[in-house]
């Protein structure tokens, strides 16, 4: 059985998602690797489970760090 596609988010909407940050921002966080990219043709996308991935990392950091 085929597993469900699962959504992906552009930049712009990944960043809406965190929280309404800027897009600025996602994109240092791809380039220093602290969240994963899916390139889709030349777009550069962001998982659902990805997402999902990083604000529970950043949940689980002590505040002020």
């Amino acid at each position: 059985m085929a597993k469900a596609m699962e959504r992906l988010h552009s930049v712009e909407s990944a960043a809406k998602v965190l929280g309404e940050i800027s897009v600025h921002t996602v994109r240092g966080w791809l380039r220093a690797g602290r969240l994963t990219r899916v390139k889709v043709g030349r777009r550069t996308m962001i998982s659902e489970q990805e997402l999902r991935r990083f604000l529970a990392e950043c949940n689980r950091r002590p505040k002020g760090r």
